[in-house]
């Protein structure tokens, strides 16, 4: 059973043991993230939902957060480029980081088991990678698109 992933980690940083929730309070880390919520527009780019803005107070919790969509190991959560990040919400962004494994998991179950092969799954990465605009409307655009092409989950992609 899954449980939830909190923020007081434990990371080594050049031998040294650092909590990652001590590295969320770094001021280089709040400018970072003012800049992810200032690029999405100060909005959930899965929801939708707007903060109020101009958000300025870097001190002042509200309900967005700065999500890392990967990580590399010994990199600083700030020492990041800005599209490795999306303004997500509290609810959104506590939903992501629960389940995401465990979908990426799936995913690759249910490719495996709909015949796919490496050749598929590189077109797909391929086009996966090509530039894509971030607005929270071309996300939901984008997962309308999916599910009228496949059905509401991976598993019922067409034989």
């Amino acid at each position: 059973m899954r449980t939830r992933r909190d923020a007081s980690r434990i990371f080594e940083k050049s031998g040294e043991r650092v909590n990652y929730k001590d590295l969320l309070k770094d001021e280089r880390w709040q400018t970072k993230r003012v800049e992810v919520f200032a690029r999405d527009d100060y909005r959930c780019q899965n929801c939708g939902y707007e903060s109020p803005k101009p958000y300025l107070d870097i001190g002042k919790t509200i309900n967005l957060q700065a999500h890392h969509n990967w990580y590399e190991r010994g990199r600083e959560p700030w020492d990041y480029p800005l599209d490795c990040f999306l303004t997500l919400c509290a609810d959104c962004h506590e939903a992501e980081t629960f389940y995401r494994r465990e979908l990426e998991e799936d995913l690759l179950d249910s490719l495996r088991r709909k015949g796919f092969l490496g050749s598929d799954i590189s077109r797909m990465v391929q086009d996966l990678r090509r530039p894509q605009k971030r607005d929270w409307r071309v996300r939901l655009q984008r997962r309308k698109d999916l599910e009228e092409r496949y059905g509401k989950g991976i598993g019922e992609l067409p034989e």
